[in-house]
């Protein structure tokens, strides 16, 4: 980066801006072109193909180990009519993720719900509480958005009531792994791919595209790309080319999707 580069101190972070575009000839509006410049692309071709959403760059779930074993336990709690709980985080891409993952689960034909904990009171992760709080409400699984992975004590506790736990999560793993009925993470596939630069809502886009591809009433990747924007915009990570297509690609289907993002939480979320 360059040595001219103008450094602004945040509250947590630092920032670095580059000069003002010395030829700013990207065929982009100026500031599209500053924010490029700052990401070190300086041609047009170069600018095309990072603002580029093709569908080819849409990763299959296939990609992600734990996808098939998290299916097959959803068909098998849609068989038995158990009804699963979806527990996701406070933040942002918890909260849109739960959103976006009870949507998918109901449309599979899955009795569901979801649980958001309390910033405070209960802070991140699954614990033991609000699994008691869930088992009570009879639910005889649990699906995890954007925590999990670490919580292997609150795992354990469900399964000694007797419920399967599916994690879809996206942070680093611990030293052991939940004995969880599932886990989706690509942190754990320890190969650097693509993959990894989706957020906890992309994991659970991820498991309802999975869904989807069985073809038995899960919605549209249409439908869901909503529920993925607000979460994956929020998410203070990079947006990669991968984990940008969702919140920037258009809707296909948003006449017979449903509500809008905040719309669709609210009543998902209920």
């Amino acid at each position: 980066m360059s040595a001219a580069a103008t450094t602004i101190e945040g509250r947590q972070r630092r920032w670095r801006v580059l000069p003002a575009l010395p030829a700013p000839d990207l065929d982009v509006p100026p500031l599209t072109a500053r924010l490029l410049h700052a990401r070190g692309i300086a041609n047009p071709g170069q600018a095309a193909e990072f603002l580029d959403c093709a569908e080819s760059l849409y990763l299959p779930p296939s990609v992600l180990s734990g996808v098939d074993a998290a299916v097959e336990r959803l068909r098998a709690a849609r068989e038995h009519g158990e009804h699963a709980a979806v527990y996701g985080d406070f933040d942002a891409d918890g909260v849109t993720g739960a959103a976006l993952m009870t949507r998918a689960l109901r449309r599979f034909g899955l009795r569901a719900s979801a649980y958001i904990p309390h910033r405070v009171a209960e802070g991140h992760g699954l614990n033991a509480a609000a699994v008691d709080t869930l088992a009570a409400q009879g639910a005889r699984l649990i699906v995890t958005v954007d925590c999990g992975v670490t919580d292997v004590d609150a795992v354990a506790h469900a399964k000694a009531l007797g419920i399967d736990v599916i994690i879809t999560d996206h942070h680093l793993p611990g030293d052991t792994a939940p004995d969880a009925a599932a886990i989706v993470n690509p942190k754990l596939d320890g190969n650097g791919g693509a993959s990894d630069q989706l957020t906890g809502v992309g994991m659970a886009l991820k498991l309802a595209q999975a869904l989807l591809e069985l073809g038995r009433g899960a919605v549209g990747v249409g439908g869901h790309r909503r529920n993925h924007r607000p979460g994956a915009a929020a998410r203070r990570e990079p947006l990669h080319r991968r984990s940008r297509l969702a919140p920037a690609a258009p809707d296909a289907q948003r006449g017979a999707a449903g509500a809008d993002a905040v719309g669709g939480h609210r009543t998902s979320l209920r």
